[in-house]
């Protein structure tokens, strides 16, 4: 066997570690206690996966610009931004949500490898159940993308937010010609969370 490939075995070894000690502290009822070790441990190693998923895809003609909706979940924002490593990040966020938006912000200071440029990130707090809020809000940041980067590559992120926003997201994909991502998971009906390293980011072109 190569090195290679053993480094890799020794890699997803100590990933399946890492998924079964979530899972040990998740099952004893410790929710807390296993969100805050899925963030600090588990989160950096699935992110550095989807990264190198991701490169093929978006290598060969960068993201200039993604739009990501936000809730009380932002891993799924983290990830997608992981994956295409946009150069402007807009955030769509539902109000309530600021913990959220204070997780993808310290991720992006302090967790990112030092060797990648971080996005230039806008927010906007919106009623999640005002899609013409949402849309005028993502028209103004889109034409302003296309207006200083001709032919930028845009994408929107659905994968967040309240099952509106996910709608709004396909509509402005829709309307705008920008390319729709989704990160897909298998969840975990014993735990009611999504099972770690099945992450899976589907792109649907215009």
């Amino acid at each position: 066997m190569s090195n290679a490939a053993t480094t890799k075995d020794e890699a997803q070894t100590q990933f399946d570690l890492l998924c079964q000690q979530w899972r040990d502290i998740a099952v004893g009822g410790a929710s807390q206690q296993a969100r805050k070790f899925y963030r600090l441990s588990l989160l950096p190693v699935i992110a550095q996966r989807i990264a190198l998923s991701g490169t093929t895809e978006f290598a060969g003609h960068p993201v200039s610009g993604l739009v990501s909706f936000v809730g009380t979940t932002p891993e799924t924002t983290i990830l997608v931004t992981e994956a295409t490593r946009p150069a402007n990040l807009l955030l769509v966020a539902s109000h309530g949500v600021q913990e959220s938006v204070n997780a993808i912000s310290d991720w992006f200071q302090s967790e990112r490898s030092a060797d990648r440029a971080n996005p230039l990130v806008t927010t906007v707090f919106c009623d999640p159940v005002n899609p013409k809020q949402m849309k005028d809000a993502v028209t103004s940041w889109i034409a302003l993308q296309r207006k200083t980067c001709h032919g930028a590559r845009l994408c929107i992120d659905a994968t967040g937010g309240k099952k509106s926003m996910s709608m709004t997201a396909g509509m402005l994909a829709v309307t705008h010609q920008l390319e729709l991502l989704y990160l897909d998971t298998e969840f975990d009906h014993t735990l009611r969370a999504p099972r770690p390293g099945s992450e899976h980011l589907v792109v649907i072109a215009p």
